[in-house]
């Protein structure tokens, strides 16, 4: 498929933007109200364990889905898809709370993207951590979507733009992952059902990956257990047609155990949910680690 841009001209109006909530900081509201100036449509899918005051009622444009608790991100990002896409959009563009986009970017999205490629792809939005950059500084231009879009194995949830004839085709987000690997999961499966996965090859968002204490982001002992048993079981389950991404994830998570003996902190309690974590991947225990949520 070609990357050049196929008629179809795209509007800001055909778009929802999806952020996934976790007891934000207060900072969030700040941003919300510029990001709600961008998007027609903005769903915010709660999971904090603590009361999230939210006073929406200026805002037109803004639903909140309440779950009260943690149910984890891909069944967030189901329930905030399946609203928007219920609500009128045909695309949608999935954020965590942490990332942050400049006042440009959908108008970026709508001007080197197309109803064609779109419909045939799942695109993602490439990315600078606040370490890299700036806040506010992450832009892009282009001349043409050629120049910035490129083919790839998987993109990272926040930023992903999902239409409705991928989302009808590929399914819902699984979420007996909960946390960790949802994306790089959904993307596999796109692959497998012959989509294209791209990304743009410039930043066009800023987002946090965990803290960098070594040659890896830093991650707490909770989500140590998730992102080795849910690599452990996509590996499984795409190794013979991704035989590349599962070597590179096989290497990750080496990588990752190695950065915890030598310099990550509470040590005994990461190696704990990494070996319990390996131990569910192949036991085939699935959901949260210990039947409840965090």
């Amino acid at each position: 498929m070609t990357l050049d841009k196929e008629l179809g001209e795209l509007h800001s109006s055909e778009f929802a933007a999806v952020i996934i909530l976790f007891n934000p900081a207060s900072d969030f509201f700040d941003y919300l109200l510029r990001i709600s100036k961008l998007f027609q449509r903005i769903v915010l899918v709660d999971n904090s364990t603590v009361n999230v005051d939210f006073d929406i009622h200026s805002y037109t444009n803004v639903q909140v889905v309440a779950n009260h608790k943690n149910m984890g991100i891909a069944k967030a990002l189901n329930q905030g898809l399946e609203v928007s896409f219920a609500s009128g959009a045909n695309y949608v563009i999935t954020f965590d709370q942490d990332t942050r986009v400049s006042n440009e970017y959908l108008d970026f999205v709508v001007d080197n993207l197309n109803h064609s490629l779109l419909e045939k792809s799942v695109v993602g939005s490439g990315y600078k951590s606040p370490y890299q950059t700036a806040v506010g500084a992450v832009q892009a231009t282009a001349d043409d979507s050629s120049s910035i879009w490129e083919k790839c194995t998987t993109v990272i949830t926040s930023g992903m733009i999902i239409s409705k004839p991928v989302y009808n085709e590929v399914g819902v987000f699984r979420d007996d992952y909960f946390i960790d690997s949802v994306d790089q999961e959904y993307c596999l499966r796109a692959r497998k059902c012959g989509l294209v996965v791209l990304n743009s090859k410039v930043p066009i968002m800023e987002h946090k990956v965990g803290e960098s204490v070594s040659f890896v982001p830093e991650h707490s002992p909770f989500r140590k257990y998730y992102i080795f048993r849910n690599v452990l079981v996509t590996v499984k389950v795409y190794w013979t047609v991704e035989p590349m991404w599962a070597v590179k994830q096989l290497v990750r998570l080496i990588t990752e155990f190695g950065s915890v003996v030598l310099f990550e902190k509470q040590k005994k309690a990461k190696l704990a949910n990494m070996l319990l974590g390996v131990s569910h991947a192949f036991s085939g225990r699935m959901g949260t680690k210990d039947g409840c949520s965090e």
